[in-house]
């Protein structure tokens, strides 16, 4: 797994649980240490834990992660590329 340069929301399979076993949860970078990730840290995440980086396949990502109102919430990228065009 790459070291999420933002926070973002994906789906994740771990590769400590059977193959068809996702999870949703938000990478975050200041969650990485060394070649661990701290994942469940974030309200609503579906995993949690700390696990090896190369252990933590992504599936896909679904939008960069913004705190808002002291609660997470994902920016889908179709979202933000309209934000960018009108900024």
């Amino acid at each position: 797994m790459l070291i999420p340069t933002k926070p973002v929301v994906a789906v994740v399979q771990l590769s400590t649980q059977p193959p068809n076993v996702l999870h949703q949860v938000i990478l975050r970078p200041d969650k990485v240490k060394g070649d661990l990730i701290r994942l469940g840290e974030t309200p609503g995440d579906e995993a949690n834990g700390w696990l090896r980086l190369g252990d933590v396949g992504v599936v896909c990502i679904l939008g960069d992660a913004a705190e808002k109102d002291g609660k997470w919430v994902c920016v889908p990228e179709a979202n933000q590329e309209a934000a960018d065009a009108s900024s």
